[in-house]
């Protein structure tokens, strides 16, 4: 993805829900369709503009949802479909 087109869908990010923030978040770090982020909760935070804490409870619902599967430094997103769907409605 362009870096124009990363810094447009960053924009959009101030009308997103903390949860729609997250699920835009990592679809903005994900390269190339890769499913496995060697990235932690804080980066996920910083890119979606919200606290650590707000990023833990969106990616945990996440999780519960079958959407991803975390480990320590690595979150991997097993339902991209469902993530999408989570962006544009939250």
């Amino acid at each position: 993805m362009a870096l124009s087109d990363q810094v447009g869908r960053l924009q959009n990010f101030r009308v997103l829900s903390p949860m729609g923030r997250t699920a835009a978040a990592l679809r903005t770090l994900q390269k190339d369709g890769e499913s496995k982020l060697n990235i932690t909760q804080s980066h996920v935070s910083v890119v979606a503009g919200i606290s650590r804490l707000q990023a833990h409870r969106a990616l945990t619902i996440f999780k519960t949802l079958g959407i991803v599967s975390m480990s320590y430094g690595c979150i991997e997103i097993k339902d991209v479909r469902r993530l999408k769907d989570l962006e544009t409605r939250m």
